[in-house]
């Protein structure tokens, strides 16, 4: 008879279903997505200003006008929020030579990369 005394783990690289998920299975992350980026998607938000409000559109487009409003309102909390899923928090935007900062970033460094071509 089947029981706890009688379970064993699965061997490493073993997989609990072997035959892999059903066809049209979704994970759910990919449900997420899916709907994060219908254009088609509807919904009755409650806006204390406003009451119900109607919402078309890809729910993710809104979150990332949020943001980015909310960011440059001042909201330190969004801002990071955009950086780490965006462009990434630490942007250079400016470099006295950028051949030289590319090699020196790989171990590369040159000599007379510094002059100039």
């Amino acid at each position: 008879m089947a029981g706890i005394d009688n379970l064993t783990p699965w061997k490493k690289g073993q997989s609990g279903n072997p035959a892999g998920p059903k066809p049209g299975y979704k994970h759910i992350s990919t449900w997420i997505e899916d709907m994060l980026n219908d254009e088609e998607f509807e919904a009755n938000l409650i806006d204390s200003k406003h009451g119900v409000v109607e919402f078309k559109g890809a729910p993710l487009k809104a979150i990332i006008k949020t943001a980015i409003h909310k960011a440059i309102n001042g909201d330190k909390s969004w801002a990071d929020w955009l950086a780490n899923n965006g462009y990434g928090s630490l942007l250079k935007i400016q470099t006295e030579d950028p051949r030289q900062d590319i090699l020196e970033k790989y171990g590369l460094g040159v000599e007379g990369a510094d002059e100039k071509s």
